[in-house]
């Protein structure tokens, strides 16, 4: 009955073991395989208390793909200022006046105006 259990856990996690293989009549292969089962249970619970740990840290998440599971990478996306050494400012109005009022107080402080009057 444990050797049937821990084959469905096993099975649900992925593994291709056979618990029922041809050498499954002798006690001592039974007892082997049995121990590889509970190794290969414990080894993907921990890949997965380790992933669970990693994505809730709130860390950088640059894990190792080698176990076949893929994590996204945090990456840092620069901004506009970053790039190109000035802030952009995007205002939407439908009063044509209110753009004008932006574009001229912001364009002569070195800033990139963009202006929209509708969506």
């Amino acid at each position: 009955a444990e050797l049937e259990a821990l084959a469905i856990e096993n099975e649900r996690l992925g593994s291709k073991l056979s618990p029922t293989s041809e050498y499954a009549t002798d006690q001592a292969h039974v007892d082997a395989q049995l121990q590889q089962l509970r190794e290969e249970i414990k080894n993907k619970n921990r890949e997965i208390l380790e992933l669970q740990s990693a994505l809730s840290s709130g860390a950088p998440r640059n894990l190792s793909s080698e176990r076949g599971v893929a994590v996204l990478e945090h990456r840092h996306i620069p901004s506009h200022y970053e790039v190109f050494g000035v802030h952009e400012i995007m205002c939407v109005d439908d009063n044509a006046t209110n753009l004008m009022v932006v574009e001229q107080s912001f364009t002569p402080r070195g800033h990139k105006v963009s202006t929209c009057t509708g969506g």
